[in-house]
């Protein structure tokens, strides 16, 4: 359980901001596998636009009135729940505004764009809404800004892992790239088309293996000793004894992507 809390925000050139963040470790169990496979269709859509500081009110208003029309073109079926927020307790002067699309399954893609003095309100909403439109236009159950961050979460996973992206992109490629090495999972990239994806993703030829299954037992070197032969490289994880895995030397992760595909890559042993 994360838990979050924005004590104060800061924006560029000045900074400042502070979050504080609490995190309960999972003691004794394992991470819950991704299952993300089925779009569905947009049901609902949020608008967030914000200014700070010294940025004058109705330049929020301005991006969100923008966004609010061009999203009715995207989306003329559903209608912008709009939030116009002016931000307290800031460093620095700052406006920008957060799209996103809730779909019928519960997914969740974002489109955002800051403002600048340099740079119309309007033309900031646009950006946002040109961003969002690219996400659900791409086909994938999570946009560009989560997909790589998913990575690690499957690599650590115990069970079947499956996400369907969009384009994959140079930092979720790196992300299975470091996962590989630092678990030895091993991730398979498919590419898929958009009219056979849900159809694809129910088969039972695309979907993936059991995960690594790594967990976090809070470990002492004896405890550990006593758990398993193999250590992870993060600090205070262990993997599940390989006697209790039917599959502990070909596990298999399937990403897919009707955009890119990468070859598999060999699993990496710790010695």
């Amino acid at each position: 359980h994360v838990q979050p809390t924005v004590v104060r925000r800061g924006y560029f050139p000045r900074g400042g901001g502070q979050v504080d963040v609490r995190v309960e470790p999972v003691l004794g169990k394992h991470l819950a596998p991704i299952s993300l496979t089925d779009r569905g269709q947009v049901s609902d859509l949020y608008i967030r636009s914000f200014h700070a500081g010294k940025v004058p009110r109705h330049v929020a208003d301005d991006m969100a009135r923008v966004a609010k029309k061009s999203l009715r073109k995207i989306c003329p079926d559903v209608f912008p729940e709009v939030e116009v927020v002016t931000e307290s307790n800031v460093e620095g002067n700052a406006s920008g505004i957060l799209l996103v699309a809730k779909t019928t399954t519960g997914c969740l893609l974002g489109g955002s764009a800051l403002g600048s003095p340099k740079k119309k309100s309007h033309a900031t909403a646009k950006e946002a809404v040109s961003e969002l439109e690219a996400a659900l236009n791409d086909g994938g159950c999570v946009d560009e800004w989560l997909q790589d961050q998913l990575i690690f979460f499957m690599a650590l996973a115990h069970g079947t892992s499956t996400i369907l992206t969009g384009s994959l992109t140079l930092h979720t490629q790196t992300a299975i790239w470091v996962a590989e090495q630092m678990s030895g999972a091993t991730f398979d990239v498919t590419k898929v088309d958009p009219s056979v994806a849900a159809a694809a993703a129910a088969s039972s030829s695309n979907s993936s293996k059991s995960g690594r299954g790594y967990r976090n037992i809070a470990a002492t070197p004896d405890t550990c000793a006593n758990c398993c032969p193999e250590r992870c490289m993060l600090e205070r994880m262990c993997t599940v004894p390989p006697c209790s895995r039917t599959d502990s030397t070909n596990s298999t992760y399937r990403l897919r992507t009707w955009i890119v595909a990468l070859r598999k890559r060999p699993s990496v042993t710790n010695k």
